[in-house]
């Protein structure tokens, strides 16, 4: 038995069928009242059939959704439903999935729904909040490493084992925010800060070479991160851990952000 949607406009789609059916809705007024809806889908090879529904959509003499003109019920794995504001995926022995794509990608969804599994896959790498920083955005760059200020405003470090660190300007190298908290899309002074997650970071060596494994912490090189090696001087200072190495010299490489 397919299941019934009321409200001002309700669509439910089919699942491909011997009869092709793929698309069938339900109209009604804002007091429910009776109503005549209007169903289409393909039938057989590229032929299209059309059919009228009646009744009082809710009730138990309301058409079926997904009912064809000829009386035969199709299950329902996608459902709108105007009168709850519902949307359904899945169901009817499918599984639901919503992906979301960027502009220029079709393959590779960037946001991926699994009904099924009931995960939410990301392609981003880290968990990043904004905040607002007090220097021009544009002369901080992705992997900074920043504190912060009596303000509370965020400032690229300058100073060992600052104890004010805040985390990581997300969006260097490979890796991109998979979730930004507190986004403020109308405001120009707010950087997205990693707080949890893989990210680039700006380092150098200047506490010596950077193994995968260090802990690091603030450096007096600004915006740069270097390795902890005294426990003392780096409680409370410690950003995160060192996912590559650096022999010598400054660079980028990967970190697991976990502030300490």
């Amino acid at each position: 038995m397919a299941e019934k949607f009321t409200g001002l406009i309700s669509i439910g789609l089919s699942p491909k069928s011997s009869t092709g059916g793929v698309l069938a809705a339900e109209v009604a007024d804002d007091n429910n009242a009776p109503a005549t809806g209007v169903i289409a889908g393909t039938v057989g090879a590229g032929a299209v059939a059309a059919g009228v529904l009646t009744g009082t959509p809710g009730l138990e003499d309301a058409p079926e959704l997904g009912a064809t003109d000829l009386g035969k019920p199709m299950p329902v794995t996608v459902a709108i439903d105007g009168d709850t504001a519902d949307v359904r995926v899945g169901g009817s022995g499918e599984a639901g999935d919503i992906r979301l794509f960027s502009r220029d990608d079709s393959l590779n969804p960037t946001i991926h729904i699994d009904g099924q599994a009931g995960d939410i896959r990301l392609l981003g790498a880290d968990c990043a909040e904004e905040f607002a920083v007090a220097t021009e955005t544009a002369l901080i760059e992705p992997g900074t490493v920043m504190v912060i200020g009596n303000d509370g405003r965020l400032n690229a470090s300058c100073q060992a084992h600052d104890r004010r660190v805040a985390g990581v300007v997300s969006g260097a190298g490979a890796y991109k925010p998979g979730i930004i908290l507190g986004k403020q899309t109308d405001q120009a002074d707010y950087l997205p800060i990693a707080l949890v997650g893989k990210v680039y970071c700006n380092v150098d060596t200047s506490n010596g070479p950077i193994q995968v494994g260090d802990l690091l912490t603030s450096s007096a090189t600004p915006g740069h991160a270097m390795r902890a090696t005294d426990p003392l001087a780096a409680f409370g200072a410690v950003i995160g851990k060192a996912l590559g190495a650096l022999p010598d010299g400054r660079g980028q490489i990967p970190i697991l952000i976990a502030l300490q």
